[in-house]
């Protein structure tokens, strides 16, 4: 967490200092729009607002840790609530010095790599040596997320495994009695990644399809729960310790819903078009 706020404001101190091909207005950064999808300008901001899932899916992890914490009931909500703020905040932090600065709009579609943050960095600090540097911070960061969505995939793995559902589960279900973790759950989900990557060097496309799946079946698996609970009136939810309240609820399961749906309609679209 200190590395990321470290890294953010080095890099947005750096850029807007330097600003190599200068900076843009105001009115450009919050009111301009240029859509190059090929899609009506209106259905291209809605398709652009998917990736939001991502960070989204980061913060629902936080319940596949759910069995080793502390009064869980209370913390994981917490958690997950503080994340999506924490989130917020830093993202709007980083992304609007980066707009400031940012370079034409035909440096991106020119870029063989297709990584957007890279080619602004480049455009603002006027090197490639400089640009490599101020990504460290987000490769670095990169890494630790790797870490963190293999750390709660292992989690998931052990859960489906004692309960029968997965292939071997006799061996996946086991807990390292030293570590403390379920250590064959966590090998056999990082195998499985590396054979997942392995898609990336025989097809972009194919590999792209795949990811905007998981994006998919991630959404379905937090709508579901969530659909099923308003569908039944929120009966099991009374009670409850982290509690919204009925209206507030109400509210919360149709906004989740929603998005949910949209998602799904929006990466379908992606992933075959």
């Amino acid at each position: 967490m200190y590395l990321t706020f470290i890294g953010v404001i080095a890099l947005i101190c750096t850029i807007l200092a330097i600003a190599k091909e200068g900076r843009r207005s105001a009115s450009y950064v919050f009111t301009a729009f240029e859509p190059n999808s090929g899609w009506t300008p209106g259905w291209s901001w809605v398709v652009g607002v998917l990736h939001a899932a991502y960070a989204n899916s980061a913060t629902g992890m936080v319940i596949s840790m759910s069995e080793e914490v502390e009064r869980p009931h209370t913390q994981v909500p917490k958690a997950m609530v503080g994340a999506t703020v924490m989130n917020f905040i830093i993202g709007f932090v980083f992304l609007v010095p980066l707009t400031f600065v940012l370079p034409d709009i035909s440096a991106f579609l020119n870029d063989p790599y297709a990584q957007p943050v890279p080619v602004i960095l480049r455009s603002a600090v006027g090197s490639e040596a400089g640009a490599f540097i101020l990504s460290c911070p987000l490769m670095i960061l990169g890494i630790f997320c790797g870490t963190a969505c293999t750390t709660a995939t292992s989690r998931s793995v052990w859960a489906f495994a004692r309960d029968g559902a997965l292939p071997a589960s006799s061996w996946l279900k086991k807990v390292h009695l030293g570590m403390g973790i379920p250590l064959n759950g966590m090998i056999g989900s990082f195998i499985f990644q590396i054979l997942l990557a392995l898609i990336y060097f025989g097809s972009h496309a194919a590999f792209n399809a795949f990811n905007g799946v998981g994006v998919i079946f991630l959404n379905l698996s937090y709508v579901m729960p969530i659909g099923i609970s308003l569908f039944r009136g929120r009966k099991d939810l009374v009670g409850s310790p982290f509690n919204l309240g009925t209206v507030g609820g109400i509210i919360a399961n149709v906004v989740s819903v929603g998005k949910s749906h949209s998602s799904f309609i929006h990466t379908s679209i992606q992933s075959t078009g």
